[in-house]
């Protein structure tokens, strides 16, 4: 009885002194490697990874824009290449590029009826953006202003200048005002011309 107490007792401290190792191996890899982190694969497993290892954007990713209308549902992929100003980008960067995206797309995308870009998807592999737009009814393509009590034309973006006229906002109907004072005066090119004829001098 007695040899097999000591037998256990030294089998113990074996696994004890392994796990202990073990440890001590472990605390001094990630001590020289403070970049390691902590990352969840697909089958739930917790897995360490270097950070300077990060998955960026490079110039063979696949670019994607998932052009999608809000109006009628439909989805439009459309494959292009790598935009310069993506490349380098990790997942946090490229979601914050989208939304600086949203807030200054372009004439062009306004016309079109843009509200809204977004990231979808990451990878160094492929990239997925969506761009939402809910296109107008009519043919848009300017805004009416208002600059030093006057009414200024502008571009949808509502600070591209078209042409500064001389018709003061307060000789307008009410309406016409709020929705100048509102950014929400836009016009086809016959209702600008009917509008210039109507109120110019």
């Amino acid at each position: 009885m007695k040899k097999y107490c000591i037998a256990f007792l030294i089998y113990a401290a074996v696994l004890c002194m392994a796990y202990y190792g073990s440890y001590r191996l472990s605390y001094g890899y990630y001590r020289g490697h403070p970049d390691a982190q902590e990352e969840t694969s697909d089958a739930g497993e917790t897995v360490r990874t270097d950070a300077s290892k990060a998955a960026i954007l490079r110039s063979d990713t696949e670019y994607i824009t998932e052009n999608y209308n809000r109006k009628t549902g439909a989805k439009e992929e459309v494959k292009s290449q790598m935009p310069t100003a993506l490349l380098g980008m990790n997942r946090e960067e490229a979601a914050s590029y989208a939304g600086e995206y949203s807030l200054d797309p372009g004439i062009e995308e306004l016309e079109k009826g843009f509200e809204y870009m977004e990231l979808i998807s990451f990878s160094p592999e492929r990239v997925v953006f969506r761009k939402t737009y809910m296109p107008w009814d009519r043919d848009y393509k300017y805004m009416l202003c208002e600059t030093d009590g006057c009414v200024t034309v502008c571009y949808l973006d509502g600070k591209t200048v078209y042409e500064y006229t001389d018709i003061l906002c307060r000789d307008l109907p009410a309406d016409l005002r709020s929705r100048i004072v509102n950014g929400t005066c836009r016009m086809d090119v016959h209702e600008l011309y009917d509008f210039l004829e109507n109120y110019s001098s």
